[in-house]
């Protein structure tokens, strides 16, 4: 129903000469994104992707590469909510509501898995996989020094926490 909303006559009846307005296309990112992220979280199975765990942070990027090696499908959908964020990141700062959301939902989904025994590896993966993606694609908008946004706690800087604290 977002793209219906999205395309509504009084979104796209104003031009870019008076009344533009980003949340029209605002809305249509973010709900793809968050469409894209839960058909990569439906793929996700409870198998472990290695036999023992480590603290080492290398563990992170090489349960990244396993996982577009033995589902690349999750991955790809994760990539393309990242991409989704990241479109809606070159026209409207609020964008980090949606990753904020999905944030809060992994690390619910992370206890959940401590108490049950589970492996988180395969959904830390998706999650930096998307994450990564809706960093780097605004990153030189956001870097621009005209702008200072990068830093800016209403620009870019809780992508900064979201990635760190994932």
């Amino acid at each position: 129903t977002a793209w219906l909303i999205a395309l509504m006559p009084g979104h796209i009846g104003h031009s870019t000469f008076a009344l533009a307005d980003h949340d029209s296309f605002a809305l249509l990112f973010i709900s793809m994104a968050f469409y894209f992220w839960v058909k990569a979280m439906e793929g996700l199975g409870s198998d472990r992707l290695f036999g023992k765990p480590s603290r080492n942070p290398l563990y992170l990027f090489a349960g990244i590469r396993e996982m577009w090696a033995v589902n690349p499908t999750v991955m790809a959908n994760a990539t393309l909510s990242g991409i989704s964020f990241a479109t809606a990141a070159l026209g409207w700062k609020g964008f980090v509501y949606g990753p904020g959301i999905l944030f809060l939902a992994f690390g619910v989904q992370v206890v959940m898995n401590l108490f049950r025994g589970r492996d988180s590896l395969p959904i830390t993966s998706a999650s930096l996989q998307m994450l990564f993606t809706a960093f780097l694609i605004p990153l030189p908008f956001y870097m621009w020094p005209g702008m200072g946004l990068l830093f800016d706690p209403s620009g870019f800087q809780p992508m900064f926490y979201i990635i760190g604290f994932t």
